[in-house]
């Protein structure tokens, strides 16, 4: 083929974890947006092999040998050997794009951007490769240094479209706000633009630009981005506000359009919590229940936020699992990460959700500065 104009693609994981076999709703908008403006886009996960696994965590032995030896495993890893970078090379021959996105999910996605710009610049010298996504803007330097062009270092769904247009049309890219670029040997920081984006006037992201998705289980399908931002300013977070959610009405008609055309039942909400707007939460409940919508659905919440009342609620339209980052078990720790929660605070919230039989899965954070051996063994 002639070639494409956008690869979007999600860099792999040294060590894999359920969402590693997900598509992600929030990458599939960007997608969509890029090819609804006109740009012939596709979205490609390179964690996904045509045999998926179940989706399960890594054994404690893995993180273990990780741990203790952590050179053998990247050099495992960052081989030619490895399937999936053989497998990203057969589709960048494939696709032959004029531009490469690289949306890394968390800090675990750095040194693997990086390879893969590097194994993409080998490919194609002349291939114009952007990163955004909020480890860009804490590793830019590292990112310019090996092989990527553009750093988007905020507002990625106000700015990605508006660079990938101007890259289209051979503008100049240093008139997009928000960047980070290499030029003559200086980095250079374009202005900043805080313009948000209305979340109801995107689409719902089209999942037939996902390459070869007729290997992805439907399972792999179901998460909806539902919001961006947080309405909290924790220290160690990089989501802070403004919190903006998307309408209620068009995430239950995204996961009916998904359920009826790919059979899926098990979906994942992408928001940073979901129980920080109550009223919007329950609204969603009462749409699936309307709508008559066999599924289980899981998603990050705050203990902070949840009271037996909501989770009844949730529980009765499909709740099975949530995220809920409790990070210490120390009062004190919580009040220096400006985290307003306390202890009692999470325990009430897991009684509650153990008492609807929701799984609990926990986040927690240790060697946080200021921390004592008494904090740790508090948490413990």
């Amino acid at each position: 083929m002639d070639g494409i104009d956008v690869l979007v693609v999600r860099p792999p994981q040294i060590i894999e974890e359920p969402t590693s076999y997900r598509v992600s709703g929030y990458h599939l908008l960007i997608t969509t947006l890029l090819q609804n403006l006109g740009l012939e886009s596709r979205y490609f996960n390179i964690d996904f092999l045509r045999k998926p696994k179940p989706f399960q965590y890594p054994s404690f032995k893995i993180y273990k040998d990780f741990t203790s030896d952590k050179e053998k495993f990247k050099k495992y890893f960052f081989s030619k050997n490895n399937k999936k970078w053989q497998n990203f090379t057969r589709i960048l021959r494939k696709y032959n794009p004029k531009s490469l996105l690289i949306l890394p999910k968390d800090i675990y996605h750095v040194e693997s951007s990086a390879f893969l710009a590097k194994i993409a610049k080998r490919i194609n010298p002349n291939l114009k490769i952007v990163i955004a996504g909020y480890p860009s803007k804490y590793f830019y330097s590292f990112f310019l240094k090996n092989g990527i062009d553009i750093v988007i270092r905020k507002n990625s769904l106000f700015t990605i479209p508006i660079l990938f247009h101007k890259l289209a049309r051979n503008g100049n890219p240093l008139k997009t706000p928000n960047l980070i670029m290499k030029v003559n040997k200086k980095i250079l920081f374009t202005k900043e633009d805080p313009t948000l984006p209305n979340l109801n006037n995107f689409p719902i992201p089209n999942r037939e630009l996902i390459i070869e998705r007729k290997y992805f289980p439907p399972s792999s399908l179901g998460d909806i981005f539902a919001g961006i931002g947080c309405k909290y300013s924790c220290t160690f977070c990089p989501l802070k506000p403004p919190f903006l959610l998307r309408n209620p009405y068009s995430i239950v008609k995204e996961i009916k359009e998904v359920y009826e055309k790919y059979n899926t039942r098990d979906f994942s909400f992408e928001i940073a919590s979901l129980t920080l707007e109550k009223s919007w939460l329950l609204k969603i409940c009462e749409l699936i229940k309307k709508e008559k919508l066999d599924i289980l659905w899981s998603g990050y919440a705050n203990a902070i936020d949840i009271n037996e009342g909501l989770v009844r609620q949730m529980k009765s339209c499909g709740c099975w699992k949530l995220g809920i980052g409790f990070e210490s078990g120390s009062d004190r720790i919580l009040k220096k990460m400006k985290k307003p929660l306390s202890v009692k605070a999470s325990i009430n919230a897991a009684n509650i959700l153990k008492k609807y039989k929701i799984f609990i899965y926990g986040s927690f954070i240790i060697g946080y500065p200021g921390e004592k051996k008494e904090d740790i063994l508090a948490t413990i």
